[in-house]
């Protein structure tokens, strides 16, 4: 019985590793300090992580970033930020 225990518990984690690893985020973006506007700094890139949906729900084509829209899922930053100002085309 504390074999089956075992091997249950090895089979679990063993599976579930997949699932808790997140996927490598996509850079997207710029992000500029009011410091580096100032001095015209260079810009660093904003890593977005897919939150809750299909690896291939969102992708990076180019200059822009595109949603299959299915399922319906949202992205964040890698970091969290505040007074933010966000552009969008």
């Amino acid at each position: 019985m504390k074999l089956f225990l075992k091997l249950s518990l090895l089979f679990f984690l063993l599976s579930s590793a997949s699932v808790l690893a997140q996927i490598k985020p996509i850079s997207f973006g710029t992000e500029t300090t009011l410091g580096q506007l100032a001095s015209k700094g260079k810009e660093k890139p904003i890593n977005w992580i897919n939150v809750n949906t299909d690896p291939d729900t969102w992708r990076k084509e180019k200059d822009i970033l595109v949603c299959s829209g299915l399922p319906i899922g949202v992205m964040r930053s890698e970091k969290q930020y505040e007074n933010l100002i966000l552009l969008v085309e």
